[in-house]
């Protein structure tokens, strides 16, 4: 579990403020082991939706990149040109979509055990709340593990608890299945 998370956010649109939605946000997580991780988000690019990973360390570095609508580059002495990016997440991830999908199945099946658990979900659901509540509130948090209560709690560096999310209203028009 992280020990500090920082985050700040903004949106320039009137529409998305006023839904309290962040545009562009980025966030730092500092685990016990001393692992930082950094991400940046931004729902506007001139060039493209833009999404990528990095991780580096010691030992090398991997990174998955926005993939582009073809492999043509231009290289020249005015530098690299690509193609345009791929549009949106069903058009750059169709196969990995489809990979999950099949292991959906399998576990329906019995065929296999799930890869990701009840706790791996919880855990991606507080660092995400923990977020939030810092960009919000202005302030670094801590999300803890209540064991008492298998729930997770968010404090602040002074110690003064932040109420997380009870439950998230759905969107207008959203269908429920």
């Amino acid at each position: 579990m992280p020990t500090r998370v920082m985050a700040t956010g903004t949106s320039f649109i009137p529409e998305l403020q006023a839904a309290g939605v962040m545009e562009t946000a980025s966030i730092l997580i500092e685990f016990p082991s001393g692992v930082v991780v950094t991400m940046e988000a931004d729902r506007f690019a001139s060039y493209g939706y833009d999404q990528r990973c990095e991780v580096f360390g010691t030992e090398g570095m991997a990174q998955v990149n926005n993939p582009s609508r073809s492999a043509f580059t231009l290289a020249n002495n005015g530098g690299y040109q690509t193609d345009v990016l791929q549009h949106s997440f069903p058009e750059r991830f169709a196969e990995a979509y489809g990979v999950e999908i099949d292991a959906f199945l399998r576990v329906v099946a019995k065929e296999q055990e799930p890869r990701v658990t009840r706790d791996d979900v919880n855990f991606s659901a507080a660092v995400a709340e923990a977020g939030r509540l810092s960009a919000v509130n202005g302030c670094v948090v801590t999300p803890r593990l209540n064991t008492a209560t298998d729930e997770f709690e968010f404090f602040t560096a002074n110690g003064e608890q932040l109420a997380a999310v009870e439950e998230a209203e759905p969107m207008a028009g959203a269908v429920a299945v």
